[in-house]
C-alpha cells in the first residue's frame, strides 16, 4: 500500500513514543516525557509549561497549498499587566510552529482576552520577508474544538468545528507562495521572538495532520485521521472493511457495488463510496437469500429444533448454529 502523497505528517499522540505515522519518524520532547493522558474521552498530549514537542525534518514540500488540522482543548491563563505603564496585554500561547529556516514559516498561536476567551492567530512569512498576521473572533475555552487551517496561493483560512471563521487582518499581505520544503515542526514553542516566550500553552492537543493540499476540512482530513494513511490506489482513498463472518449484507447507505476482484484467497467488492469489502469466495458462492423455507434443507443447523424460524425472507437464529 502506498501513502497518499499529500499526507505529510500524522501524529495521534496514542503513547509517549510520539511516532509520526508517515515514515515512522519520531517527535522529540524537549524536557522529561510527553504527558499523554485522557481528556474528556480523547487520548491526547497535555502541553506543559516550558516543554516542546518537535520534529526537525518533516518533508512538507509546500509551495502554494497546505493544510494543518488538529483537535484542541484550550485554556486561558488570563492577561498580563505591564509593570511600567500599567496597561493590560494579552498572552500569546504558541500552538504550532512550522519553519524551514530564515523567514519561511507558518505560526499558529492563541491569544487571551480579558473575558476569559481566546482567539486563534496565524502568522505567515516567505523568504523575502513578506508577512501576514490574522486572528479569529474570540471563542470559549474548556471544550474540544476541531481546528483546520488552510493556505492556498496567498489566501489563509481558519475553520473551527467545520465553520469558516472571520479572519481579521492584524498586519501585512499574505505571500502567494511559501518555501516550506523540509521543515521543523514544533508544538508549544517557537523561535520567533520574546513576545511568544513569556508563556507556554497548557491546553491539550490531538490528531495533528499536515498535508500539502487543501481538501475538504471535515471529510478528507478527519477520514485520514480516523482511518489511517494507507491507500489502496495512488489516486483514490479507500479502506478495507473486512466482514467478520464473510457474508454480504444490506448496508444502510446509498453506496453500491461497482467492481469485483478476486485473487484466489479473497473476493473484493468495490463500492461507489470508495470502500472495499473483503470476504471468503467460498462463503459468498454459497449465499442464500432465504426466499423460501426449503433453503434451510441445504444448510447444516445444529442445536434445538426450535432454534431457527423464517419471517418475511429473514432467517432468525436462536439457540442454534448454521453452516453453509
Amino acid at each position: 500500500m502506498a501513502i497518499l502523497a499529500t499526507v505529510r505528517s500524522l501524529l495521534k499522540f496514542n503513547d509517549t513514543a510520539l511516532l509520526d505515522e508517515v515514515g515512522n519518524s519520531q517527535f522529540v520532547v524537549s524536557t522529561g516525557t510527553a504527558d499523554i493522558e485522557d481528556k474528556v474521552g480523547k487520548t491526547c498530549l497535555h502541553m506543559t509549561a516550558g516543554q516542546t514537542v518537535s520534529n526537525s525534518a518533516v518533508s512538507l514540500n509546500v509551495s502554494t497549498q497546505m493544510s494543518v488540522s488538529f483537535w484542541m482543548f484550550s485554556v486561558s491563563p488570563g492577561m498580563v499587566l505591564h509593570p511600567l505603564d500599567g496597561t493590560v496585554n494579552d498572552l500569546k500561547l504558541p500552538v504550532l510552529d512550522i519553519t524551514s529556516g530564515g523567514n519561511n514559516y507558518l505560526l499558529i498561536y492563541e491569544s487571551t482576552e480579558e473575558d476569559g476567551t481566546n482567539r486563534l492567530n496565524i502568522w505567515i512569512s516567505d523568504q523575502s520577508g513578506s508577512t501576514f498576521s490574522g486572528q479569529t473572533l474570540p471563542y470559549d475555552v474548556g471544550v474540544w474544538r476541531y481546528v483546520w487551517v488552510k493556505y492556498s496561493a496567498g489566501t489563509p483560512e481558519i475553520y473551527l468545528d467545520g465553520t469558516l471563521q472571520v479572519l481579521q487582518n492584524t498586519g501585512g499581505v499574505a505571500p502567494t507562495s511559501l518555501g516550506l520544503g523540509t521543515v521543523g515542526v514544533t508544538i508549544n514553542g517557537t523561535g520567533l521572538g520574546s513576545e511568544f516566550d513569556i508563556a507556554s500553552n497548557t491546553g491539550w492537543i490531538d490528531d495533528l495532520l499536515l498535508m500539502n493540499a487543501v481538501p475538504d476540512p471535515l471529510v478528507s482530513s478527519q477520514t485520514v485521521v480516523n482511518e489511517g494513511v494507507d491507500y489502496l490506489t495512488d489516486s483514490t482513498y479507500t479502506t478495507s472493511d473486512e466482514l467478520g463472518f464473510g457474508i454480504i449484507f444490506d448496508d444502510p447507505t446509498d453506496a453500491n457495488v461497482n467492481a469485483v476482484y478476486g485473487d484466489g484467497s479473497y473476493v473484493y467488492l468495490a463500492r461507489s463510496d470508495g470502500r472495499l469489502l473483503r470476504g471468503s469466495p467460498l462463503v459468498w458462492e454459497s449465499r442464500r437469500d432465504f426466499s423460501n423455507e426449503e433453503e434451510a434443507d441445504t444448510m447444516t443447523i445444529s442445536g434445538e429444533s426450535s432454534g431457527y424460524s423464517f419471517d418475511d425472507k429473514i432467517l432468525k437464529i436462536t439457540n442454534a448454529t448454521v453452516s453453509l
